[in-house]
């Protein structure tokens, strides 16, 4: 815990980072929530809810394997 301490204090442009990072990461929450809560409003459907979170994380799922992909062959195209 010290060492995290004395880090804090001697990285202030890593600290602010890092607290931008979560105020940011909050904000992306209460988006979803609300772009969830407008979609229930608007349609009155709970199928058209969860064919929203369907759709998002199928997006992600596909988007995390592609990413992994990408990294290796960036890698092995820049490897000395």
């Amino acid at each position: 815990m010290k060492f995290t301490a004395s880090f804090v204090k001697q990285e202030k442009y890593y600290c602010r980072l890092f607290l931008v990072g979560v105020v940011n990461g909050i904000g992306d929450r209460f988006s979803s929530v609300a772009v969830l809560a407008l979609i229930l409003e608007l349609t009155g459907s709970g199928l058209a809810v969860g064919v929203t979170l369907a759709i998002r994380l199928c997006l992600i799922s596909f988007l995390h394997q592609s990413e992994g992909d990408w990294q290796t062959v960036f890698h092995e195209k820049t490897s000395w």
